[in-house]
């Protein structure tokens, strides 16, 4: 098979005969065919499954009690105040989800003195099981007092520390509310810089217009950390487009969003009848951002706003002297924040030798997902492990193939050019031979998240057969049996190898200063 960017498996087709002799003189009559294997009813996202979660420390591997487990859904976003899907870790650090609704998601733990892991990407379907072990790093403990602007306690403030990974806006946090002395305990925080939003109490409660600037601090796991916070007001803020040219000529672009920024948060606001946009942000520098788009161009306005009062306080727009726009080519669009339509993909993943498989990947694209701006850059796809040979998907309609493979490297793909949203497909994928790679690498920060870095084989990316583990453990699959060489972002040496087809061959640890 050929993937998008020149990734080629070797196509092997497993041909079997049947040899038939007589011995001695005798005609044998010809022994009974076997009945066929009762036919496969097609998976389903309907329905329910069984989860189990098997939780350990990191340091001791001791089974971890009392331990929050979570199933957090990859389909919808799911808001910061809603209930989590979860439950608690036994005696034996075992937490079971009888009747988990079936789809994709993360699987995420977060205990006294013990940071946050999450297995990223696990598909259920209906009728189906599957099983997963969480080792939990060390965490770290904030404490501290929350103050009012008037320095009296503030009480019934929600502050939330979230964990660390590829993917932050679908993480289990750690929580706290302030007491009656504003007092506060976050306990399991990720070690590293941690962001700590502040959201106000039952007056905006979850709004972004009730939501204080973050914090950030810099923890490791097993320390214990002060962190005081004096809050400012909330001050009601309205800007109020009228975008003209810089010769003067008016400029009325359809207007996207209007948003205040400080630091890592961003505020969006809302519109209101007369045209402006309001909302509140807490008393301090901020940045206000306003995007809009006139025909094929895109407008962006970016400007420092400082926000040093509790009285109401009105941003005109009313002349752009410094205007970016970006216009938008055959090979550059602007970006989709909607929700495209969906279809399920549903069906059986079979072995070279036709025999079911007992687990595997499968590339998935988000709905969201793209390449960059310019029209240049790389799919995101999540790698969703199932268990058993089952699998059902939702998948963004505008995706047209999917790659399912498994550890060991046997691969295979689907197409489905031409379906529409809403309308099922129901196929089986047979499996090729071929091999694959293991081993560690370094993830790089990039902004609020870490990635994982670019793999490069003959000088072609590999995006749709990689699965890159939270702590850095990678799987490549699909790789043709022979001698392969692979570079890797970061990294100045040339690795070279063999691989044979259903071998995961183990690279070993290359991260740098390992080696």
């Amino acid at each position: 098979m050929s993937g998008r960017n020149g990734w080629r498996v070797v196509a092997g087709v497993v041909m079997s005969f049947v040899l038939a002799g007589a011995m001695g003189c005798e005609r044998l009559e010809p022994a009974p065919a076997p009945a066929p294997p009762p036919p496969r009813s097609p998976p389903s996202l309907d329905g329910t499954g069984t989860v189990q979660v098997r939780v350990v420390s990191q340091k001791d591997k001791r089974p971890l009690a009392g331990v929050t487990v979570a199933l957090l859904r990859e389909e919808i976003t799911v808001p910061e105040s809603a209930p989590l899907e979860s439950a608690l870790t036994d005696g034996e650090g075992i937490a079971r989800f009888s009747s988990a609704p079936a789809g994709l998601f993360n699987i995420c733990a977060r205990g006294a003195r013990h940071a946050e892991f999450c297995e990223e990407g696990v598909g259920l379907v209906a009728g189906g099981t599957v099983s997963s072990v969480l080792t939990l790093p060390p965490g770290a403990s904030i404490r501290g007092q929350v103050l009012l602007p008037d320095g009296s306690p503030a009480v019934g403030i929600r502050l939330t520390a979230w964990g660390d990974s590829f993917d932050p806006g679908h993480l289990m946090p750690t929580q706290a509310v302030t007491d009656v002395m504003g007092n506060y305990h976050l306990d399991g925080v990720t070690s590293g810089w941690a962001e700590i939003l502040v959201d106000a109490p039952v007056a905006f409660p979850f709004l972004d217009e009730g939501r204080y600037s973050p914090r950030t601090v810099e923890v490791v796991g097993g320390m214990d950390v002060s962190l005081d916070i004096q809050l400012g007001a909330l001050v009601p803020v309205s800007v109020r487009p009228h975008l003209r040219h810089t010769r003067g000529a008016e400029f009325n672009p359809d207007i996207a969003n209007v948003s205040i920024t400080t630091r890592w948060r961003r505020n969006l606001l809302v519109r209101q009848e007369d045209g402006s946009w309001t909302g509140r942000v807490e008393s301090g520098p901020h940045h206000m951002a306003l995007v809009a788009s006139s025909g094929e161009t895109l407008v962006v306005v970016d400007r420092a706003v400082d926000v040093r009062t509790d009285k109401p306080v009105v941003i005109p727009v009313t002349h752009v002297t410094s205007v970016e726009t970006r216009r938008v080519g055959p090979r550059q669009s602007a970006p989709v924040l909607h929700e495209p339509g969906t279809f399920e993909f549903a069906g059986h993943v079979l072995l070279p030798d036709g025999t079911p498989a007992r687990g595997f990947r499968i590339s998935v694209r988000p709905s969201y997902s793209g390449p960059t701006p310019c029209g240049n850059g790389p799919f995101v796809y999540r790698h969703v492990r199932f268990e058993g040979s089952a699998f059902a998907v939702r998948l963004p309609a505008f995706q047209t193939f999917a790659f399912v493979w498994t550890d060991n490297g046997f691969a295979g793909f689907s197409s489905f050019y031409g379906t529409k949203a809403g309308e099922p497909v129901v196929k089986d994928i047979q499996l090729e031979s071929a091999g694959a790679i293991q081993g560690r690498v370094d993830l790089f920060p990039d902004f609020a998240r870490r990635r994982a870095p670019d793999f490069r084989f003959e000088n072609q990316s590999i995006f749709e057969l990689k699965h890159v583990t939270q702590d850095g453990r990678f799987v490549i699959a699909g790789i043709p049996p022979g001698r392969h060489s692979m570079e890797i972002e970061g990294n100045s040496a040339t690795y070279r190898f063999d691989v044979q087809g259903g071998v995961a061959t183990d690279l070993g640890d290359l991260r740098r200063g390992t080696q």
